[in-house]
């Protein structure tokens, strides 16, 4: 994964800081080396000048014995003079160097002292750096909930020899080491809980075939100014839209379901996840309900329609999505809950008064009905007892006239009053719809605005006319990657635990590990994706290095011949050339699609023993939902989570103890180091941890783990370096 590559670059970045620190150290150590050289060198010219001053003496000496003796000779003369000469040009030299040297000491000195200075400034930087770098390698996100009350156990078993083999006392040992050895601050996360609101799914003024699969479109997105990434939609229905026909029945039972039920609300099946790779991941929080194609939600620019009278209608489901930096799922969903619910409040009191003013047209039409069969029959008798009088009457009285003619005027007044009430009307429902859209607008403008979000602690939102703050529980963790992993892992892991089996959950637990490439087949989003989101989130402290989408659209069926590692999630299997495992998660079976079975992990059964009455805590529970959850649940799932954790950190702690001196950077040294571990392993768990030395898994924990260590180790040898030096100097 890009985020991988990036933390692996970093560490690279580090290591190359740390090469260069040495060969600071080496250019301190090799100039007091020159230093000293220089002091001897003084000290042999100076012995060299006495040994000349000597030998001038008894030269002097024996010249004027040769003077007496030659009688003055010219050439002793000149061979004094000569002599002199070059006494004097030496002690001239021995002056000059003397100077030299003492400048050269001076600037030295200076040299070495800025040296130091630059050499702790490097320090303080990589420091920092590492400090970074730690935090990038654990990345990702706060979110809070309980801490369980109860710390998990983790696998009881006997250690019987110096292999890879669990023992509770040696793991604690472990936990306790590093919490005394690092420095833990509280993970903390500030930023917009989502990037973007979307609603995918068909058009309300199209006319789909029913029973045909339709591609989806995207139909809303929040905020309007920023661009959705292109292929979202086909995530949000991977295997496309199927409408549905609704008849119209007398009880309109199937259409008030349609209108105003709430069944998603009570069934996990509605609610999945997915991720789109990047940089930075983004993670999709998706909640799928059927809903009437001509009735739209009253967040969208154009007004809702009054369902009108049918004898059928058509149903095709909608995504209401998150796409967030954040894998706070549950937080998520809850949201998501609360703004469908407030718009089904709308919808609901908009139709049901529109069920009234029909209920009350259709009484006063009958009414009129009766009345108007009523004034023909009157017409129809006065009309005869006119006739019968008409011979008495001459004419009619001007009264009569007058009432007649006065019927039209006022029809025309009432005609015009219901006209003006029509107008009215229209205009009050479309400030009622500006005025509701904008109450569910402030609802996505609230929830998007940036918070902070710390470990251990509580996340409180109020949301535009909510009656209380609702107050979320970020689980407590020392790292924002273990925040991340733990977050995920409270909505995935317990779907995960009710559809497979241990045995085999631990089984594809081994194969994620060994990076084999693993397909989860499912048709009902919701359990695919927790599938897949509990199998990466279970493996921490260790980041997947492969690809991974959890929601596989159809149209992307062809990466599953990828030759790299991989996780998929896809909803219908059409068999493809590639090697590894296929988990049919309906009927809680695998297929090994590879000439050879992984092997098993290390104390499989003892494991699977430990793992036993917390997965007993999740099936037992009624009604499972993974959005809300239990107290038991959740400590449920935090037991499972923080075992199988301890077992990973158990298995690289036995890992991390004979790699300890490698050079990293030497691919042969490291080649050596693995065959001599290997030797020390038993037989039965030889092939594992063979293959497990083999992955990016062990490569990553090479350039973070055991970098950052031996960097420690340095760091520390250079303090001592540079205290000396500058006790020499000094």
């Amino acid at each position: 994964m890009p985020d991988l590559d990036n933390s692996s670059n970093s560490s690279n970045s580090n290591i190359e800081n740390i090469n260069n620190n040495v060969t600071l150290s080496e250019t301190i150590t090799t100039t007091a080396t020159a230093i000293d050289e220089l002091k001897n060198s003084t000290e042999t010219i100076e012995d060299s000048l006495s040994s000349i001053n000597i030998n001038q003496t008894d030269g002097d000496l024996n010249s004027n014995n040769n003077m007496d003796k030659m009688d003055n000779s010219n050439n002793q003369t000149l061979i004094n003079e000569h002599i002199v000469e070059e006494i004097n040009s030496l002690q001239h030299k021995q002056e000059d160097f003397k100077e030299k040297i003492d400048e050269l000491r001076n600037e030295l000195d200076q040299e070495i002292k800025q040296d130091i200075q630059i050499q702790k400034e490097l320090n303080n930087d990589l420091e920092k750096d590492i400090q970074e770098q730690v935090e990038i390698n654990q990345n990702h996100i706060k979110v809070e909930h309980p801490q369980p009350q109860s710390q998990p156990q983790p696998p009881k078993i006997e250690e019987t020899q110096p292999n890879p083999t669990i023992n509770k006392t040696e793991i604690n040992e472990n936990n306790t080491s590093t919490e005394k050895n690092q420095q833990i601050s509280t993970p903390t996360i500030f930023q917009n809980l989502y990037e973007h609101f979307i609603v995918v799914g068909l058009p309300a003024d199209s006319n789909p075939k029913i029973g045909v699969s339709h591609r989806p479109e995207l139909l809303f997105s929040y905020p309007k100014d920023k661009e959705v990434p292109p292929k979202v939609k086909e995530f949000c229905f991977p295997s496309g839209i199927v409408p549905q026909a609704i008849k119209r029945t007398p009880s309109r039972s199937n259409l008030n379901e349609m209108l105003f039920g709430q069944s998603y609300i009570h069934s996990p099946n509605h609610y999945f996840t997915f991720v789109l790779s990047s940089e930075n991941p983004l993670y999709g929080i998706c909640i799928t309900k059927p809903e009437l194609l001509q009735s739209i939600p009253n967040f969208f620019p154009q007004q809702p329609k009054l369902l009108e009278k049918a004898p059928s209608y058509i149903s095709a489901p909608r995504c209401y999505c998150f796409l967030s930096k954040i894998p706070i799922f549950n937080i998520h969903f809850d949201a998501l809950l609360y703004l469908l619910a407030q718009d089904r409040l709308i919808t609901t009191t908009r139709e049901l008064l529109s069920t009234e003013d029909e209920l009350t047209r259709d009484g006063d039409q009958e009414q009129k009905l009766r009345e108007k069969k009523d004034r023909e029959l009157f017409n129809e008798r006065e009309q005869n007892f006119i006739q019968q009088q008409q011979h008495q009457q001459q004419s009619i009285p001007p009264q009569s006239q007058s009432q007649q003619s006065g019927d039209s005027p006022l029809n025309t007044v009432d005609n015009i009053s219901i006209t003006n009430s029509d107008i009215d009307s229209e205009a009050e429902e479309d400030i009622k719809h500006l005025i509701d859209k904008q109450n569910l607008l402030d609802i996505l403008k609230y929830y998007h605005q940036p918070f902070e979000i710390k470990s251990g602690q509580k996340l409180k939102l109020l949301f535009p006319n909510d009656s209380h703050p609702r107050e979320y529980s970020i689980p407590k963790s020392k790292s924002v990657q273990e925040l991340n992993a733990l977050s995920i892992s409270e909505w995935a892991v317990g779907g995960t635990f009710l559809n497979l089996s241990l045995e085999n959950i631990l089984r594809i637990l081994g194969a994620v590990l060994l990076e084999q490439r693993v397909v989860f087949v499912c048709d009902n989003l919701a359990t695919l994706s927790s599938c897949c989101f509990s199998m990466i989130s279970l493996i921490h402290p260790l980041v997947w290095q492969g690809l991974f989408v959890p929601i596989l659209p159809q149209n992307l069926l062809d990466y599953l011949e990828a030759p790299v590692p991989f996780v998929f999630g896809v909803s219908n299997f059409v068999k493809k050339n590639f090697d590894g495992l296929i988990v049919n998660v309906k009927t809680d079976k695998i297929i090994y699609n590879c000439p050879k079975q992984p092997p098993l992990i290390p104390e499989f059964h003892k494991l699977l023993n430990n793992l036993k009455d917390d997965r007993a805590v999740l099936v037992n529970q009624k009604n499972y939902n993974p959005v809300k959850n239990t107290k038991h649940q959740l400590e449920a799932v935090h037991k499972i989570f923080y075992i199988i954790q301890q077992y990973t950190q158990w298995l690289f702690k036995k890992i991390e103890s004979q790699f300890i001196t490698v050079n990293v950077n030497d691919s042969l040294e490291i080649e050596e180091f693995k065959q001599k571990f290997l030797s020390s392993v038993s037989d039965h768990n030889k092939d594992f941890i063979r293959m497990l030395l083999d992955t990016q898994h062990f490569n990553h924990f090479l350039n973070t783990n055991i970098s950052l260590q031996q960097y420690q180790k340095q760091q520390e040898q250079k303090n001592e370096n540079g205290n000396e030096i500058k006790n020499q100097t000094n």
